[in-house]
């Protein structure tokens, strides 16, 4: 890819060489390690025969590659970014994806650009209709668009999975790559735990747990919830009486979002016997 040449005085000189191997170098060059040879031509003549001596040069081919992917969004809102390498999605939402191949061994970008007639194939599972599209490479990777257009698309888990067409030409591991979207229009189920204010007193409501669990087949990620509350007398919410408290995602496994806090309800106005205390969640299903 580049030569430079350092002139180090009499007549000794530094030769740095950086150069890159294509996808379809020869088979062979996968066997052991190579040992260089340096010929140095000048005016068209050979001036130097081959270097013997640069056997602590040798490289060897380590061809094992893998995608990545760079950054895949949803372009319709309201959204969230992907999560556990997943992406949340409604019927009728749009996702780009940008994904380019790096070294396994290294995650380092390939120095060199994909042939302009590579094409990558991409294939979603579990469609009314089966989904298969084709993009033209750019540089290391693509950019791809996809629609997941309403009445296709029953959820709540898709498959994506995307690679090479006709990889088997090139002298190279590429598998395909795979993970997964969620398309989810069903609201989820919120429940509140057994453990969760079981007894409110008025003069101890400084410290009272709240722990609910949010049941969703495609998922939350890992946006946050909002935890309301107020007092209400007579079915009239009290003034000075109300409160909201932003909840992180605590812990989850398969469909199941617990969410979790310790609560200061205790509100600016006076309480009287008889008054309700009303606790509400408010969040996005995405």
């Amino acid at each position: 890819m580049d030569i430079i040449t350092q002139s180090l005085g009499d007549d000794a000189y530094l030769i740095e060489l950086s150069f890159a191997i294509n996808l379809f170098a020869p088979e062979d060059w996968q066997e052991g390690a190579w040992i260089p040879s340096l010929r140095i031509i000048e005016e068209g003549e050979l001036v130097s025969s081959g270097a013997t001596n640069l056997e602590h040069l040798a490289w060897a081919l380590d061809h094992r590659l893998m995608w990545r992917v760079d950054e895949i969004l949803d372009l319709t809102a309201p959204s969230m970014p992907a999560f556990e390498n997943r992406l949340n999605l409604q019927p009728g939402d749009t996702m780009s994806l940008q994904a380019s191949i790096v070294h396994r061994e290294v995650t380092e970008p390939l120095a060199i650009g994909l042939p302009s007639s590579s094409e990558i194939e991409i294939i979603i599972e579990g469609g009314v209709l089966p989904y298969s599209s084709f993009h033209d490479s750019m540089g290391q990777g693509f950019n791809a668009t996809i629609d997941f257009e309403l009445g296709n698309w029953p959820g709540p888990i898709h498959t994506v999975q995307f690679g090479l067409v006709n990889k088997s030409a090139l002298n190279s591991s590429l598998p395909d790559m795979i993970f997964e979207v969620a398309v989810d229009d069903v609201a989820p189920i919120i429940e509140f735990q057994t453990t969760s204010l079981i007894q409110l007193r008025s003069d101890s409501l400084n410290n009272q747990l709240v722990a609910f669990t949010v049941e969703d087949e495609g998922g939350m990620g890992d946006q946050s919830v909002e935890l309301h509350w107020v007092f209400r007398r007579d079915s009239v919410d009290i003034a000075g009486a109300e409160g909201s408290l932003n909840l992180g995602l605590g812990v989850h496994s398969d469909d199941f979002w617990v969410y979790s806090t310790y609560v200061d309800f205790t509100p600016i106005a006076d309480l009287e016997p008889g008054d309700l205390l009303l606790v509400w969640i408010e969040g996005q299903d995405l």
